[in-house]
């Protein structure tokens, strides 16, 4: 770095000992903010400007800060995602259904499996997984063994409200005819 570079461009002193990756300015070690591997672990794949280590303040809140959000926001619809397996006798109010199914491979369990689905069906705008199917195989490595996990399932748009109604009115009924 030159002598009039190693100012930050954050605050100002001189003393700037690293770069931002994104607009090249030099960022000192109190000002640089440092992107965690885990921070976007659902994408399938990190756009362009999320797949640097050391950001500036300002391209931190240009770049990250609103993929956070959208990220987390994408997130939480995920948590809420309903899931019925193949084998479900059930009624699922089912307003409108993906044209293809959407899977998952090498989960660490089945939890984990499950949210991957329902992050990608929210990212699609689905609020349900229809006909799913959790499979696990065992994969064993020279006296090591683990388990790696695969989901399939078709996403969907689900009544919640006609969904909420039928679970009441099941359980309404449960409780009166099973005394």
């Amino acid at each position: 770095m030159s002598q009039e570079k190693s100012v930050c461009c954050f605050c100002r002193l001189p003393r700037a000992t690293f770069e931002c990756e994104v607009c090249s300015e030099p960022v000192c070690r109190s000002c640089v903010l440092r992107l965690p591997e885990e921070t976007f672990a659902m994408l399938p794949e990190k756009p362009a400007g999320l797949c640097h280590d050391k950001y500036c303040p300002r391209c931190h809140d240009e770049h990250i800060e609103t993929a956070l959000t959208t990220y987390n926001e994408i997130m939480e619809r995920a948590k809420n995602v309903g899931y019925w397996a193949k084998g479900y006798r059930g009624h699922v109010p089912v307003l409108k259904k993906a044209r293809f199914d959407i899977s998952v491979e090498n989960g660490l369990d089945r939890d984990d499996v499950l949210l991957r689905l329902g992050f990608k069906a929210a990212q699609a705008g689905f609020n349900g997984l229809i006909q799913g199917e959790v499979t696990s195989a065992k994969v064993r490595n020279f006296g090591y063994q683990k388990m790696t996990w695969s989901a399939s399932a078709l996403p969907c748009m689900v009544d919640d409200e006609k969904l909420a109604r039928e679970e009441y009115r099941e359980a309404h009924w449960r409780i009166l005819h099973h005394r």
